[in-house]
């Protein structure tokens, strides 16, 4: 951005995003551990089990809410910081993402 403006969040809105963002890692680190580090062999490792088990934890937990959610309480701000230039620049950079999709699409 051409103008460097500070985008400010609440204490009790980054205090909810670092919580969330702080138990999508660990948890998702703990499971990484626990079927990677807990084999003596790296043929015992079964990543089905693992890929199971991640997909589990993102579904039962909704990751994917949680997620939408922190991406609101971060975008908030800009929404009433911004000029309609600054918010143009934001959707152009976003515009660049490469976004997941089936082999072959």
């Amino acid at each position: 951005m051409r103008n460097s403006k500070q985008i400010v969040l609440s204490r009790d809105a980054a205090v909810q995003v670092l919580m969330d963002i702080e138990y999508m890692l660990i948890s998702l680190k703990n499971i990484a551990r626990h079927f990677y580090d807990n084999v003596e062999h790296s043929e015992d490792i079964d990543p089905i089990a693992y890929a199971l088990e991640t997909t589990r934890f993102i579904d039962e937990n909704a990751i994917v809410y949680k997620l939408a959610k922190m991406r609101s309480i971060i975008s908030e701000p800009f929404d009433k910081g911004l000029d309609a230039e600054e918010l143009e620049e934001i959707e152009e950079a976003m515009g660049s993402i490469k976004f997941w999709q089936h082999p072959g699409d």
